[in-house]
């Protein structure tokens, strides 16, 4: 091995092929199970230029066949391997096998025939010119791949292939000009040069290749990172339609009961104006008997009793007449508004509802203090009035409280009219605070949960407001705002 050499300069080939050897096996032992057969591609080329290594080391036990135009091959091989490599990078097109084998097959018949003719100079000259061309071309594409990637790493294999094709071009320069060709074993200038490049290439340009490795792991990290973000994003939303999906679903449920609620309410408001229509008429017919039974009193000796009697049947009927034509006006488009004083309206409903309370054992209290008049549909407010009313004596009776009592108030206050119906009882739980204004929504078993809906949409429909004052401890608040203008 190199047995003309001193022993240093034997150590220094034999280390530089150890360590030829140590960067492709390092190399793929990095590379176990990852799928880059680009960068496996790449260390075959690396390992194949390691055998030319280890070949030039040993070159005195092999025949000239393998010295000269087998190492040849070999040297273009590797070149050949590394272009490929990085041509994969920038295109998906089949590697062009047909054609590496033809040029190696030429290569190989090309410089075996300098050496048969005693031509090995100018055959090693050729191999060098052509390797050097094949790195300009591999310089082009490392070129193309680094502006396409935007890699830093690949300039080192740039600049490391520059320099080794132009110390090739200057041994083939130098065989040219002077006829004769600076062997590397020699340690002329240009074979020193050219020793230390070629050592040194295959360890900077595998050094600028793996950088290159790096940064496509940091991009297809950041890719895979990017694709996951936005496959979470994905999912999200779509969980957020299928949540908006079932929500919109359950809208359009409600909305439809809804619908079907308020198309029984307009049947039961067309039947309720055609009962008062009905009615009206006997009514009518009433009246007038009590008229003539009065006339008829008053001739037969004028029996205060009976005429009595008849006062308060006639006051009934009236009374019985103006509820009837109130309940009907509700159930019109258009309700009549007239100047309407607000104590009236209270004291007129509860001369209504006070038999019922006194059956029930409920106390009412009425503190009222707001004599003015104002605009509103008094048969309306009357309904609003008997609901809450209604609503509470309901309240009272399932909790059977002791000495359960309502309580009505009225008072003017800067810009309003209000209207407050207050009791003792159990109060209104926190759940059904939240919707009790809703259409449907109802605490009784037998509810139909119109009541308080209406009476908002009755109350805000004249510019009003109506709220839950309290709804614990002391029973219920309820408190009706109505605009003085």
């Amino acid at each position: 091995m190199l047995s003309h050499l001193n022993t240093s300069v034997q150590l220094f080939f034999v280390s530089g092929m150890v360590i030829f050897w140590l960067i492709p096996l390092s190399a793929w032992a990095m590379l176990r199970g990852r799928r880059d057969h680009n960068a496996n591609l790449w260390f075959t080329g690396t390992a194949v230029y390691s055998v030319v290594v280890t070949l030039f080391v040993f070159n005195p036990f092999f025949p000239w066949w393998v010295n000269g135009p087998f190492i040849s091959m070999l040297s273009a091989l590797s070149v050949f391997f590394l272009f490929e490599s990085l041509r994969r990078e920038i295109s998906a097109k089949p590697a062009p096998l047909r054609v590496y084998l033809s040029l190696l097959v030429v290569w190989f018949i090309l410089i075996a025939a300098f050496f048969v003719v005693g031509q090995d100079l100018a055959g090693r000259a050729l191999h060098l010119a052509l390797l050097s061309a094949l790195e300009l071309g591999l310089i082009v594409v490392a070129n193309r791949v680094r502006r396409q990637h935007q890699s830093r790493a690949l300039w080192i294999l740039i600049i490391t292939f520059a320099c080794f094709a132009l110390s090739n071009m200057s041994r083939v320069l130098e065989f040219v000009l002077l006829g004769r060709f600076p062997l590397l074993q020699e340690f002329t200038l240009t074979g020193s040069v050219s020793l230390v490049m070629n050592y040194l290439s295959a360890i900077f340009y595998c050094f600028g290749y793996w950088g290159f490795v790096v940064e496509k792991s940091k991009r297809e990290l950041v890719e895979a990172t990017q694709k996951t973000v936005l496959a979470q994003q994905s999912e999200k939303l779509a969980l957020e339609r299928e949540e908006m999906g079932k929500v919109i679903l359950q809208e359009r449920t409600q909305l439809m009961q809804r619908l079907s609620s308020i198309g029984k309410m307009a049947q039961s408001g067309a039947v309720v104006a055609t009962i008062a229509h009905e009615v009206n008429q006997p009514l009518a017919s009433i009246r007038l008997n009590i008229g003539q039974a009065q006339h008829l009193a008053q001739e037969l000796a004028g029996n205060v009793r009976l005429n009595d009697t008849l006062v308060h049947i006639e006051e009934d009927v009236k009374r019985a007449a103006i509820i009837i034509e109130r309940v009907r006006s509700m159930f019109v488009q258009s309700s009549r508004i007239e100047p309407a004083v607000l104590d009236d309206i209270v004291e007129f409903v509860a001369r209504l509802v006070r038999p019922r309370l006194q059956n029930y054992r409920i106390g009412l209290q009425l503190q009222l203090d707001a004599p003015i008049p104002l605009n509103l549909a008094r048969g309306e407010m009357e309904h609003v009035l008997m609901n809450l009313i209604d609503n509470a004596q309901h309240a009272l009776r399932e909790s059977k409280v002791v000495n359960p009592e309502i309580v009505v108030r009225t008072w003017i206050d800067a810009n309003n009219a209000v209207l407050s119906v207050h009791d003792n009882g159990p109060g209104i739980n926190t759940e059904m605070q939240k919707n009790m204004f809703d259409l449907l929504a109802t605490s009784k078993e037998d509810g139909l949960g119109l009541g308080l809906w209406l009476a908002r949409f009755i109350v805000e429909r004249q510019g009003g407001r109506i709220a839950l004052q309290s709804g614990h401890g002391l029973g219920a608040c309820f408190e009706v705002r109505l605009p003085r203008a």
